[in-house]
């Protein structure tokens, strides 16, 4: 199931480069490792390690400026 977190996100050359902590409810966790990076036409997407052991699919909406989690099974 996805559904809208809070990202921080590091903006180098662009906004919302690449993520480093999500409030999961009322948690925050440490981005540990990028797994995988790719964008399609709505989203720039990761899958991502963090400090909690779980992986996530995160999707940042560029045009609603807008994150959404999934977590991998």
């Amino acid at each position: 199931m996805e559904k809208p977190v809070l990202v921080t996100a590091y903006s180098g050359y662009k906004l919302n480069e690449r993520p480093i902590r999500i409030l999961l409810n009322d948690t925050k966790l440490e981005v540990e490792q990028i797994l995988k990076r790719w964008r399609d036409e709505e989203y720039e997407c990761f899958k991502i390690l963090t400090n909690d052991g779980n992986i996530y699919t995160l999707k940042w909406h560029r045009t609603e400026d807008m994150w959404i989690l999934k977590k991998e099974l």
